[in-house]
């Protein structure tokens, strides 16, 4: 792990704290939220000590339970806690229409992409085709929708790219199909991003936040949002389902632009995930997911602290994958694993 110590533990938890006392209105009410002494808290909150992994947890719990998520505490917390801290952050992504005729009920569009990092340009631009450092998926074209990427069909024209902007034509989906873009700087450090390409039915779900806990096998995932849906099979479960995936970019292995993925069926249009998901709960509100199974760990397919990573989740109704989805994109930051690795020193 490249983190400097228990210094950068105590600034996150302290910035962590504050929105704590935000979300809650007042020290005593954020104290109280995780079970603690006002005293120990303000201890917390000026840097001074850190507490008892038991009271981590109940801090995770209290972070949960208030929808508090990474993106929350700030950029720059983000960026410490990310594994590769000065690699790059995307904070927008943007889809325009390109004009042009519709074909098969799809527009053409552009795609603008903000943030910090990106790095020096894969190429010249403008230039069409693939690159090594960029791509987009398409989520209701499952087995022939990513663009971009070496070893891809369906290329892209780059016709910017600065350290913090990035511009696309050659993207083409309906508005209420979900995208989830990874992009790479020179070093291979990735960020990602997942979304809806345009405003969508208020019918359609929505993730609101998604949380880590623990590491490694027994990382625990948990999702809020809206119109997920009834449980698509009873629960608890492992093993795959065609109504949730995730994706860990952190690295590119051959042709392939993800490291790997997990829990996702496939909608018989994908392969099925070899990795499995345990699967805990799934409401129309919130999906609880306990860890990884089957051959998780072979072959490099680990998840670590800072990986950027994507969630696509299909409504539990959905027949296909041109149904109601939505998708989400960033990084694994969770509290108790962090903790835990710097007391194991």
């Amino acid at each position: 792990m490249e983190l400097k110590g228990l210094q950068e533990v105590r600034t996150y938890l302290q910035r962590l704290c504050k929105v704590l006392v935000e979300r809650c209105g007042s020290q005593t009410a954020a104290a109280k939220a995780v079970g603690s002494s006002r005293r120990e808290f303000i201890r917390w909150l000026a840097g001074e000590s850190t507490p008892s992994a038991r009271y981590f947890r109940r801090i995770e719990t209290a972070c949960e339970r208030l929808q508090i998520k990474s993106s929350d505490v700030s950029r720059t917390t983000i960026t410490l806690l990310t594994r590769h801290r000065q690699g790059p952050l995307i904070d927008s992504v943007s889809f325009e229409s390109a004009g042009g005729r519709r074909v098969y009920g799809t527009t053409s569009y552009v795609i603008v992409a903000r943030g910090s990092g990106f790095g020096s340009p894969p190429s010249r631009t403008p230039f069409m085709g693939f690159s090594d450092r960029f791509r987009i998926s398409n989520n209701a074209q499952l087995g022939f929708g990513e663009y971009g990427y070496v070893g891809d069909h369906k290329k892209l024209v780059y016709g910017r790219w600065s350290p913090t902007e990035i511009i696309l034509r050659g993207f083409k989906g309906r508005a209420a199909d979900s995208a989830v873009i990874a992009l790479w700087d020179e070093h291979g450090r990735g960020a990602a991003w997942g979304g809806n390409i345009e405003p969508c039915d208020p019918k359609t779900p929505r993730i609101d936040s998604v949380i880590f806990s623990g590491s490694g096998r027994i990382l625990k995932i948990t999702v809020r949002g809206k119109n997920f849906g009834p449980s698509p099979r009873a629960m608890p479960f492992r093993g795959v389902l065609d109504h949730f995936s995730l994706t860990d970019f952190r690295s590119r292995r051959d042709r392939s632009s993800a490291l790997f993925g997990a829990g996702f069926k496939g909608f018989d249009r994908h392969a099925p995930h070899r990795v499995e998901l345990r699967y805990r709960s799934w409401t129309d509100l919130m999906i609880q997911i306990d860890g990884f199974a089957g051959p998780y760990g072979e072959d490099g397919a680990t998840v670590e602290f800072g990986d950027p990573v994507a969630i696509v989740i299909w409504n539990s109704q959905a027949t296909s994958a041109e149904g109601s989805q939505a998708a989400w994109g960033g990084f694994i930051t969770p509290l108790q694993a962090y903790v835990g690795s710097e007391r194991k020193r």
